[in-house]
């Protein structure tokens, strides 16, 4: 039979609208592609975001927050962990005025999480690793060049 629902199927679909949106960290690595999973620009992303960081900049802005550390990102199921955000209430109206979509929520957490105390570790690597000079290749042509002769 097509096309043919049950009671309780055509019941679900009156229920009001959740406003809980799934935020996995992935959505904000700048280490990730877009195919990898990553939903902003790599300039508005951070390095390595991990659910518990989510999780504490989804409280600080004042949202309704769950956490459900044993779920696993379907592109990368070593990841572990996700988020629960409720950005809008009831009848629709977003909780913080300036959060109406998911994307508005990735760029404000991230921009939370990039500031929190404890990632100044991660900004020391990053400052090392652009502070240290790039390999030359220009020695292994030479090489190439002397077997060659």
């Amino acid at each position: 039979r097509r096309g043919g629902g049950t009671m309780a199927q055509a019941a679900d679909t009156n229920q009001p609208k959740s406003f809980e949106r799934i935020f996995y960290p992935v959505y904000i690595d700048a280490k990730k592609t877009v195919a990898e999973g990553r939903r902003i620009g790599k300039e508005l992303a951070v390095d390595y975001p991990i659910a518990p960081e989510v999780f504490e900049a989804c409280k600080q802005l004042g949202l309704d927050v769950r956490s459900e550390w044993e779920k696993a990102y379907s592109r990368d199921y070593l990841q572990r962990g996700r988020v629960r955000v409720r950005i809008k209430d009831d009848n629709g109206v977003a909780i913080d005025p300036e959060i109406n979509s998911k994307k508005q929520l990735f760029i404000k957490v991230a921009a939370l999480i990039r500031d929190m105390p404890s990632r100044p570790h991660l900004k020391q690597m990053a400052a090392a690793a652009a502070s240290t000079p790039p390999v030359s290749a220009s020695s292994s042509k030479q090489k190439s060049k002397r077997k060659g002769k």
